[in-house]
């Protein structure tokens, strides 16, 4: 009897007089199914079951004999290019000219070290102290460390308010609770020195806000109560932006 074998996959070599054994295959290609070492899933693959902590759903080991800083996981793209990878030590990893695009997108140190060199760190001539921007619109909500406009229905009100801290946790204000008549220019810039906000003030409050042309003690912050907006570029400010705050006087 003569039998034609089409050899798919096989372990160890053989040696001497063999023994076959024939199964009848009812369903299946044994070429659909992943050898556990050595072979490559061209589809999709899907892992559903139960896990807890000590029994993970996906898990990854390196081989004893690795060494620490070896690769337990790499992602490439199509070009076979590595794009992100998790090392023995810990170590997450991601491609050298990976840059985020999205708010949910992961980053790299590198990116964040060059992204606050080049925009957190204060340029040369940059005055004032450190805030970060609060689009509440009301002074209430105007916490340590940030500034915000008083918005009314998406419009600039004239009024400013601004922390008694700045983002170092410095204070910043003048000693007396009562609103005083002194002019000046307020100065709101980015990091990168570009200035959004110049407005001409002709008062100043602290703890005390503008209410009908009355003042009344209302949070603890510094209202400045603007005469004339000499520059406001308000859709260039975001949410939780670092500003540098100056009004010629008390910060």
């Amino acid at each position: 009897m003569v039998f034609d074998v089409e050899f798919i996959r096989g372990r160890g070599e053989p040696s001497g007089a063999a023994t076959f054994k024939f199964y009848e295959l009812v369903s299946g290609n044994p070429a659909d199914f992943v050898r556990k070492a050595g072979d490559t899933m061209e589809g999709t693959l899907k892992i559903q079951g139960y896990t807890d902590d000590n029994i993970p759903l996906f898990k990854f080991a390196l081989h004893p004999a690795k060494a620490s800083n070896s690769d337990v996981m790499m992602v490439y793209d199509t070009n076979g290019a590595a794009k992100f990878y998790v090392t023995n030590e810990g170590d997450i990893n991601a491609s050298s000219t990976y840059t985020p695009k999205n708010s949910k997108h992961l980053t790299t140190k590198k990116y964040v070290d060059d992204f606050i060199k080049e925009y957190a760190s204060p340029k040369v001539g940059v005055p004032g102290r450190t805030f970060k921007w609060s689009s509440t619109g009301q002074g209430r909500y105007c916490t340590s460390g940030k500034i915000t406009a008083d918005i009314v229905k998406d419009e600039w009100q004239n009024l400013m308010y601004v922390s008694q801290k700045d983002m170092t946790g410095q204070e910043c204000y003048h000693e007396t609770s009562n609103a005083f008549r002194y002019s000046g220019i307020l100065t709101i810039s980015k990091a990168n020195g570009k200035v959004v906000v110049l407005a001409e003030f002709d008062q100043i409050a602290n703890g005390v806000k503008s209410k009908d042309n009355h003042i009344f003690w209302d949070f603890p912050l510094t209202t400045y109560r603007i005469k004339n907006w000499i520059r406001r570029y308000k859709s260039q400010i975001e949410t939780n932006e670092l500003l540098y705050v100056s009004d010629g006087f008390m910060i």
